[in-house]
């Protein structure tokens, strides 16, 4: 429900933004997502409306991470097939992979993990399309930041409930970007130098110090330990364990 609620806003806030600043009606919409509540297709349509062409895809990582978790039981050689095939939109050589997959299944869990898989391929079928599939092949198509490339920020900047201020969130993301694109040994190099602080001296006389109330202090205690004492106490146990 609130992850609902969050991309209802996001979503309308990026139409009035896109609304505001662009004029779509020459322009074909790509946008793309893992399909999961809150960021179905229908909801991506509304902010392509009135532009000339709205295609939507399903977010190639979360497709890979789908298939790798439903067919983890499964040889590596079914899995990299799988991939192929729907790389290539081939709904024949899914469905023969699918159902060795089934063949071979050795317990009911794998078996209705594989049949949770084609039904989920069933169901995103239109989303799986190749860009060629859809004659994109004249446009400039560009998918934009995907999840695999902002993660690196994300992860980072997020993990352990980490909260940064404004201007800490923007030195860390460009430590992140100057890092990623291995400048960063040359943007340290060239970070100004920081301006000298001003210290003004202060004079304290030596006579401040002295004139401090002299504090009382607990002198050192001294102890011993008697080794006649009963073996069943406390003590006596300790003078076992010494000698």
């Amino acid at each position: 429900m609130v992850r609902n609620k969050v991309s209802k806003y996001i979503i309308r806030e990026a139409q009035d933004y896109l609304s505001q600043n662009y004029d779509l009606q020459h322009t074909t919409v790509i946008t793309g997502s893992d399909n999961g509540s809150g960021y179905e297709p229908s909801c991506f349509d509304e902010l392509a409306i009135g532009a000339k062409k709205h295609e939507h895809f399903l977010d190639r990582y979360h497709l890979n991470r789908k298939i790798r978790k439903r067919l983890s039981m499964m040889p590596k050689r079914l899995q990299n097939m799988l991939f192929q095939a729907v790389h290539n939109w081939d709904s024949d050589q899914i469905q023969v992979i699918l159902d060795t997959c089934e063949s071979i299944a050795s317990d009911t869990d794998s078996l209705e993990s594989i049949q949770l898989l084609r039904r989920y391929l069933k169901r995103n079928w239109n989303y799986l399309k190749p860009a060629v599939e859809r004659s994109l092949t004249a446009e400039n198509v560009c998918l934009g930041g995907c999840e695999s490339n902002h993660r690196r920020f994300t992860y980072q900047l997020k993990h352990q409930g980490r909260s940064w201020s404004k201007a800490g969130l923007k030195a860390m993301v460009n430590v992140i970007t100057s890092e990623i694109n291995g400048q960063l040994e040359a943007a340290m190099l060239n970070v100004p130098a920081a301006s000298p602080i001003n210290i003004k001296p202060v004079k304290i006389s030596a006579s401040h110090f002295l004139k401090q109330p002299f504090t009382q202090h607990q002198g050192i205690k001294h102890g011993s330990l008697h080794l006649d004492a009963a073996t069943s106490s406390a003590m006596g146990n300790l003078v076992k364990i010494i000698s």
